[in-house]
């Protein structure tokens, strides 16, 4: 009998359709064909011929695992199972792990370590099993006994210490062994030395001797003897009677001197009458008529403040009612001195909150010193919040002399229509009180009832002159 001829051909080469039985009687064949190509054709071959997938080989080491089916003449491709087989030479391929034969149960791991930090899931502790160490096991053991006091020691100072406490009897501890307390006990009075020495007392015991009215205290056990006893010291009082009287003192009126004086509340004194209070009353008012007011004089037409005087206050309030108005601020001393020919300001006068009130009419004097000839002077009046020329301070007149014109007299007169404004100006800027205007200023506005500066600024037009404020005044008129 003739060996089986085995060709390993194409299924495309074999002329199949689908679903076509093919018989190859005499001849074994191994058939491949791709998964997808097996698939459509679904062809039934003869049985033990074998048909294998080209495309879905794996390598599993050096071996290559084709997937195959064994046909059995009545099943076609797509009803028969999967078997596989490998080749040893090629690129391998892959095998189900079932499909493996003769495959060890266990696999033995070899030797080998692991880094702690790669160990997933490890406990956070590890308690360790019951176990014995030698003392030379534990580092620092042996030393640290070496310090600790042995048995012997310990019991001897043990004993020491129950030698020295207190036994109890029935629970209470005995008298013999509670040492001696000092208790101070007062003892009674005595009227003599041997009377004190006989009290048998003890340490810190007292009496009271009424022969010194003095009192002593035991310093000693040997209280029989004087050296037992001291007394005790009390300051010494500088008092040695109250108006003549010693012991428990009672005072009257008649003591003091005051034997006159009646019983009756000093509030109700205004309403007495009689002789001494008329005398006293009359001779008040004869000295009151005959004493002369100093200082109504001194001060006339100022503004009061509240450190004044009464009569100081007096005196200011009949000059400015004597002159119909009062100064609101003056300064009669000279101001700063003005050289260059930058304005600078020469006088800065305050002017308290709320001063300025609505319906008041306001006069403004001043005069100005020149030394020179070079150039003219002029003079600018502001009101500002400071007592400078910085931030917006508002004009309230100005006025130029000639070069020639040594004494530079200035006087203007406001009206104030409101509590916070200065409305218009009625009267002229001027070099004397009744000389031609030489300027004007419109209506300005000023919060008179915030603090505000009188600044007085002097500007020269030829630097070689110089000038300086001589006074200044700023009074509030009354009609």
């Amino acid at each position: 009998m003739s060996q089986p001829i085995e060709i390993e051909v194409q299924l495309e080469q074999l002329g199949i359709e689908a679903n076509i039985p093919v018989f190859i009687p005499t001849v074994a064949i191994m058939v491949y064909d791709t998964a997808a190509g097996w698939t459509e054709k679904n062809p039934l071959l003869l049985k033990g011929q074998i048909g294998y997938e080209t495309n879905t080989s794996t390598l599993q080491g050096s071996v290559r695992v084709f997937k195959c089916k064994v046909f059995d003449g009545v099943q076609r491709w797509n009803q028969l199972p999967y078997s596989a087989f490998g080749t040893a030479a090629g690129d391998g391929g892959s095998v189900q792990w079932n499909d493996v034969q003769g495959k060890p149960l266990t696999f033995p791991p070899s030797a080998h370590t692991h880094d702690w930090t790669s160990i997933t899931d490890k406990p956070t502790k590890f308690n360790p099993e019951n176990h014995e160490h030698e003392l030379t096991d534990v580092i620092g053991l042996i030393d640290e006994l070496v310090n600790k006091a042995d048995r012997d020691q310990t019991e001897t100072a043990l004993q020491q210490l129950q030698e020295k406490k207190a036994d109890l009897i029935n629970g209470l501890i005995p008298t013999s062994q509670i040492p001696a307390l000092a208790i101070s006990e007062f003892l009674g009075d005595v009227s003599s030395q041997s009377a004190m020495l006989a009290l048998g007392a003890q340490r810190t015991d007292t009496c009271f001797r009424t022969d010194l009215q003095q009192w002593f205290y035991a310093i000693s056990d040997n209280t029989a003897h004087p050296s037992g006893w001291r007394p005790i010291t009390t300051p010494v009082s500088g008092v040695i009677s109250i108006n003549g009287q010693t012991g428990v003192v009672i005072l009257s009126k008649a003591d003091l001197g005051l034997g006159n004086v009646p019983n009756t509340d000093a509030t109700q004194r205004s309403n007495h009458q009689g002789t001494q209070l008329s005398n006293t009353i009359s001779n008040f008012l004869e000295s009151v008529r005959a004493t002369n007011l100093f200082g109504i004089s001194d001060f006339t037409n100022q503004q009061i403040v509240g450190n004044d005087t009464i009569l100081a206050a007096f005196a200011k309030l009949q000059g400015q009612l004597n002159n119909n108005k009062y100064i609101i601020n003056a300064q009669g001393a000279d101001g700063t001195a003005v050289t260059g020919t930058s304005s600078a300001v020469t006088y800065a006068l305050n002017i308290p909150a709320n001063t300025i009130i609505s319906g008041d009419v306001l006069r403004l004097r001043l005069r100005v010193g020149k030394t020179g000839t070079a150039g003219t002077c002029t003079i600018r009046v502001h009101v500002n919040s400071t007592p400078d020329l910085s931030g917006s301070p508002v004009l309230l007149g100005q006025a130029q002399g000639t070069a020639t014109q040594l004494y530079l007299p200035f006087r203007r007169d406001y009206a104030v229509k409101a509590a916070g404004t200065q409305a218009f100006a009625p009267s002229t800027n001027s070099f004397n009180d009744d000389g031609a205007a030489t300027g004007s200023i419109s209506n300005v506005s000023i919060d008179w009832t915030q603090l505000r500066f009188l600044v007085v600024s002097i500007q020269l037009s030829v630097g070689t002159d110089s000038a300086i404020g001589q006074y200044v005044s700023f009074e509030r008129l009354r009609t």
